[in-house]
């Protein structure tokens, strides 16, 4: 068989999207936070510093021409002082001379503090020096002027006063000037950072904008990975798969194809036996094996849940393709090495035909998926029209079943199971049968439809129930029961009450335990077998028998048989065709051997020949259940046989 590699699966691709997604949402948010910040400090930055700019040069500005009005007011109080000849106009002049003196120190003083370490300084230096020489001068012209000495006033005031206030005019006029020009030059620096940060600005608006392009590429082909790629095996789904087969160009030629439904025989056995991580290999290799089959131009395969799958097929390569999937041996590469796994498939196909939507041709490739689940002899079934009536049977069931239990239409019959060593009856075998307008409706019609819908669990407690109730009528009358073995589906063993329902059923009914039989088939340790073990230790805790039914029609049997401490195994009737070959029957015989070396009771069921009886003996087999006997009896008819449980072989 072909053995492919193994790939990647799709749970790490999975993640790395996940990855991917908060990376690169992560990235622009920290872009976004990193401009907003930024523009913030600058923004700030530009707005501090022009505004300390405005205060220094207003400031500034102020005291500069504060100095001069004081200059030249106090010039103009020395000249009237020497002009003037009234004492008091004279020593109101000096007082108003002497508080401007003392003004215009102040403003100095102020100056000195805002041009300190800074390149003024030596500016206000010169022009401090040219103030306070022009004020000591001036203060020696009044001095000059209260001892009459004008002719030094005149000198004076004709050649130092005016050089004096010529030069701190001057001083004044340039020192303004220099602060102006550097002002301006201030200005232009703060207005190109300005534009550098709106330049900046709108860099990182194009760099987020460009992230967000991307970021939205990626998240686009991230959510057509996730809406259309099964993340566990990196195949499509079903909407991609419906979507692909309603393409124009396909659905042109659509007659030319076949759907095909796919599902893995016995799946639960990988789960059970490997463990879940063991099992999601099996699907990524199976996918790829399907994938790599269904290569043709418009051909695709697609995942539609757990282990089933879909695949759009030319009509000439079905039969090629259902050889293909019969059995394949897939290569499972794991931590602790590589493992084979050999995996056989269910198939339902439907030939599309014209005016069939894809919807619809999926819906019957189920619908023969699902014959070919329950049919013993062919695990590919195309999709006939009959199969239709069969779905509205199913619904129909489902539709009556409430008001079919409601009404006690359900019947229990009694089969007998008989002890081959005496002929005596040893037990028998609770069987439900559904009498509807006075005709019975067989258990084919309706088992499976319950089972596959879940109902089944509700039927099984309704006939376990009323099997409590004719044990504890024939003990209260005074006829010997015998142990009575209830078939329970394994969708129960997905209720954590399972054996308490069992046990309050039986105490609610008074019966003895040792009457009890709980009847399990082998399918249901594939699908929960920790489940089934701490159910089937509880009953052994309880004294109540327990059955593996269609024992030998499975993958684990021996597995079963070895960790599961129950007490009867039931050998499916299948067990005894060909049981004319030597070596079949030896191979019967060996099985027979080994359940009783493991101290297990073993019943063959489907015993319907006395040669069949004889050879069952023959291999120690004693327990028979089969029309040689006795078919499913009515209740009266079996309370009867509880009368008279010996059989006469006779008839």
């Amino acid at each position: 068989m072909k053995m492919i590699k193994n790939r990647s699966k799709g749970v790490i691709k999975k993640k790395r999207m996940s990855r991917s997604i908060i990376l690169s949402v992560l990235f622009m948010a920290i872009i976004g936070v990193f401009s907003i910040l930024y523009l913030c400090y600058g923004l700030n930055d530009i707005t501090y510093r022009y505004t300390q700019m405005l205060e220094q040069e207003n400031k500034t500005t102020d005291t500069l021409k504060s100095l001069e009005d004081q200059l030249y007011r106090h010039q103009f109080f020395v000249f009237e002082h020497v002009i003037s000849t009234s004492p008091d106009l004279r020593e109101n002049l000096e007082k108003q001379t002497s508080q401007l003196k003392s003004s215009m120190y102040s403003s100095l003083n102020g100056l000195k503090k805002e041009m300190k370490d800074t390149k003024y300084d030596i500016r206000y230096k010169s022009l401090s020096a040219n103030i306070r020489g022009y004020l000591y001068d001036a203060d020696s012209i009044f001095e000059w002027s209260h001892t009459g000495e004008y002719d030094k006033v005149n000198e004076f005031m004709e050649d130092s006063l005016v050089d004096y206030i010529n030069t701190v005019n001057s001083d004044i006029q340039s020192f303004s000037n220099l602060f102006r020009e550097d002002v301006i030059t201030a200005r232009k620096e703060l207005e190109q950072r300005t534009r550098l940060i709106y330049s900046s600005a709108i860099f990182l608006l194009i760099l987020l904008f460009i992230c967000s392009i991307v970021s939205i590429i990626v998240s686009c082909v991230i959510s057509n990975e996730l809406v259309n790629i099964d993340p566990l095996t990196v195949i499509p789904n079903y909407d991609y798969f419906t979507d692909h087969c309603q393409k124009k160009k396909i659905r042109r030629v659509i007659t030319d194809y076949s759907v095909i439904c796919i599902n893995i025989k016995g799946f639960q056995y990988f789960n059970q036996q490997f463990g879940t991580s063991f099992g999601d290999s099996v699907l990524t290799e199976y996918a790829a094996y399907l994938k790599n089959a269904a290569s043709k131009k418009h051909e695709i395969v697609a995942r539609i849940n757990g282990d089933s799958f879909a695949a759009l097929i030319k009509k000439d390569r079905v039969p090629v393709l259902v050889d293909y999937l019969n059995q394949v041996t897939l290569l499972i590469h794991q931590k602790d090495g590589a493992r084979k796994a050999v995996v056989k498939s269910r198939c339902g196909i439907y030939d599309i035909e014209p005016e069939t939507d894809i919807a619809g041709a999926i819906s019957f490739a189920q619908t023969a998926l699902k014959q070919a689940k329950s049919s013993s002899s062919a695990d590919c079934i195309w999709y006939t029209n009959d199969m239709t009536e069969k779905e509205k049977n199913a619904k129909e069931v489902l539709a009556k079943f409430s008001d079919a239990i409601k009404r006690h239409e359900f019947v229990v019959y009694y089969q007998p199971k008989v002890n081959m060593t005496n002929n005596r009856l040893c037990g028998s075998e609770a069987l439900v049968r559904w009498i509807k307008d006075g005709k019975m409706i067989p258990p084919f019609r309706f088992i499976p439809v319950l089972e596959e819908e879940g109902y089944i669990t509700e039927l099984d407690f309704y006939v376990f129930e009323q099997v409590c109730k004719d044990i504890s009528k024939w003990v209260s009358e005074g006829i010997e029961p015998v142990r009575v073995s209830s078939n329970f589906s394994k969708l129960h063993l997905k209720n954590k009450r399972f054996a308490e329902d069992i046990l309050d059923i039986i105490e609610k009914y008074h019966v003895d335990k040792k009457y009890i039989e709980i009847e399990l088939t082998e399918s249901s340790g594939y699908d929960d077998f920790e489940a089934m073990t701490v159910f089937v230790n509880r009953m052994k805790t309880e004294k109540i028998y327990t059955a593996i039914d269609d024992f030998g029609t499975g993958y684990s049997s021996l597995s079963l048989l070895k960790d599961l401490d129950i007490d009867v195994v039931k050998l499916d009737k299948s067990f005894l065709n060909g049981a004319e070959d030597d070596a079949h029957r030896k191979m019967i015989e060996n099985v027979v051997k080994m359940i009783n070396d493991l101290h297990r009771k073993v019943i063959c069921e489907g015993v319907e020949t006395e040669q069949q009886a004889g050879f069952l003996k023959s291999v120690e087999c004693f327990l028979a259940q089969g029309y040689l006997y006795d078919k499913p009896l009515p209740h009266d008819e079996y309370q009867q046989r509880l009368v008279s449980p010996v059989y006469s072989m006779n008839k």
